[in-house]
């Protein structure tokens, strides 16, 4: 039995029976790094990302807004989330838990996991002479459940394709949700976005807050 991605129809194929999911262009290939990368990145609290991207979305910078009303909120919703953070990191949306800490949810070292193996995989498919880049470095494990995933390339006519052997099922919805969730981010749909990684409803209304502000900048 296999299932498409739900954000990207048939660019993206899953087979459960074997736990093989299938990325059948190198856009897709490249979209799920990002996918991955930024799912992870706000599971260690690295809440920048959320602004950086919305900074490409309303195509201007704002810094009076972006200081004295953006940052307040996320790092308001971050100490809710992460309190700790308060100690451990302080308060600066500057800083954030690293993806090897063991204070962060799980999801973010298999996202990471996921996404190292990607990237790896298709650099070295791309560039079989190597580079200096971090794409063509060692993937290190930064998931303490789940064995690394492994993937392989091929030139189908022109079109590079992907397969990824997965190790767990969990595996893909992570995939699914972190394309779900840069699309989200992407139309500045923050709250939704939020609700992927929680449902208290303090954190979801100053989401809510943020989604607000950003709306407003033309």
């Amino acid at each position: 039995m296999s299932s498409s991605g739900k954000a990207e129809g048939k660019t993206m194929i899953f087979d459960s029976k074997t736990n093989k999911m299938r990325i059948t262009s190198q856009d897709e290939i490249l979209k799920i790094v990002k996918s991955l990368d930024f799912y992870s990145r706000i599971w260690i609290g690295q809440y920048l990302e959320i602004d950086d991207e919305m900074i490409w979305l309303k195509k201007r910078t704002y810094d009076d807004v972006r200081e004295n009303e953006i940052i307040p909120l996320l790092l308001q919703l971050r100490n809710r989330l992460m309190p700790a953070s308060i100690r451990d990191i302080g308060q600066t949306l500057y800083a954030s838990y690293g993806i090897f800490s063991d204070k962060v949810d799980e999801r973010a070292g298999t996202a990471y996991d996921m996404q190292q193996v990607i990237r790896y995989t298709l650099a070295w498919f791309l560039h079989p002479e190597g580079g200096w880049t971090v794409d063509f470095g060692s993937p290190l494990r930064a998931g303490r459940v789940y064995p690394v995933p492994k993937a392989s390339c091929v030139n189908n006519d022109g079109n590079i394709e992907m397969e990824v052997s997965l190790t767990d099922k969990s595996q893909f919805i992570i995939v699914e949700d972190a394309i779900e969730i840069l699309n989200l981010v992407r139309r500045g749909k923050i709250e939704k976005l939020f609700s992927y990684y929680t449902d208290d409803k303090e954190a979801l209304l100053t989401a809510s807050e943020i989604e607000k502000v950003y709306a407003k900048i033309q």
